[in-house]
């Protein structure tokens, strides 16, 4: 096989999980209290758990990294070989057999409350229903890629030479004694001590909160009626906050290229949106012969985002000649941020 590492590919790398491990928790609660026979009030509360875990990849390196002639673990016959093809190094690839397979560890927390109030009120010689809540949200999301390969530390242990007293150390360590650099054994699998697979693996993550605020009203009537029946009106308004904070390992801030799998960069943002809107269904014809019913539609609305404030609108008619038949047409103006 190209890179040497068969054994390892057909044995030992069972690295993709068709079926992720997965640890779920729900609760949820509501509580209701009637003020009087026209108002109600509400809570709800919920939580949720859930961690995944899969194994994803051992992380190949094929034909990517550059095997010295004087690397400490080269036999002698191949050594030599290179030097008298005039070549002082050779391309490489593994598996990285020795390393545990790289995987996937995500834990998400959600908790969600809400508090209304429903009910019904009399103005203007009308029955008017209201309904109002203030949400807030909150949610955890960590990623955790486990026993990624630390590039920069790889390329160092793999450059392994004999020291004068003919122990094998890293290149980098006859500079720089105390960079605590463990050589690593490129060459089969079975080879390397903890050590040196704890110098080049690690488990990058990111930790991200994100947090929602939502308060809505919404009031419907039917304030009068004309020839062929009340006419509907509904009106309301909506305010929503959302917000992502997020950090990562040290390494990952860095550079991402640290590793040859991260569990995410750092994240941030927020934005805002309110918006107010008012529709109306008026009937324009109510069992008469030439229609069951004939109903037009019409709304608005405005939305201020952070970027800017836009209305939109809609228009629509519904005709039902005949039970059973129905016609229906609309024309919209609509934005999305």
């Amino acid at each position: 096989m190209s890179g040497g590492t068969f054994g390892d590919s057909a044995i030992r790398d069972k690295s993709t999980s068709l079926t992720p491990k997965q640890n779920r928790q729900n609760l949820f609660t509501r509580v209701s209290y009637d003020l009087n026979d026209d108002w109600n009030v509400f809570g709800e509360a919920s939580w949720s758990h859930l961690e995944t875990y899969s194994e994803i990849f051992r992380g190949n390196l094929t034909n990517t990294l550059t095997l010295r002639a004087d690397n400490a673990y080269l036999p002698a016959s191949i050594a030599s070989r290179i030097t008298a093809l005039g070549l002082t190094s050779v391309p490489f690839g593994t598996m990285k057999g020795d390393n545990p397979v790289t995987g996937g560890l995500g834990k998400h927390t959600a908790f969600r409350g809400v508090g209304g109030i429903d009910g019904k009120f009399n103005a203007f010689d009308t029955e008017w229903k209201l309904s109002g809540y203030y949400q807030y949200a909150r949610s955890t999301l960590s990623n955790t890629s486990t026993n990624s390969t630390l590039l920069p530390a790889f390329m160092l242990a793999i450059d392994a030479v004999r020291a004068p007293n003919g122990s094998v150390v890293c290149r980098s360590t006859l500079t720089n004694p105390t960079n605590g650099c463990v050589p690593y054994n490129l060459l089969g699998t079975g080879v390397n001590s903890q050590a040196a697979i704890d110098y080049v693996t690690g488990d990058p993550n990111q930790h991200s909160v994100f947090k929602q605020n939502v308060v809505s009203i919404n009031i419907a009537g039917e304030p009068f009626e004309i020839w062929a029946g009340p006419v509907s009106v509904a009106f309301g308004a909506e305010h929503r906050t959302e917000a992502a904070k997020g950090e990562a390992d040290a390494l990952t801030t860095a550079n991402p290229g640290n590793w040859d799998s991260t569990g995410g960069l750092p994240t941030v943002g927020s934005y805002k949106v309110s918006d107010a809107y008012i529709e109306t269904v008026v009937p324009l014809a109510r069992d008469a012969a030439w229609a069951k019913s004939l109903n037009l539609n019409a709304a608005a609305r405005a939305v201020k985002y952070d970027t800017g404030t836009f209305g939109t609108w809609k228009l629509g008619a519904e005709y039902v000649p005949v039970m059973g038949v129905r016609f229906r047409g609309v024309a919209s103006r609509d934005v999305r941020e």
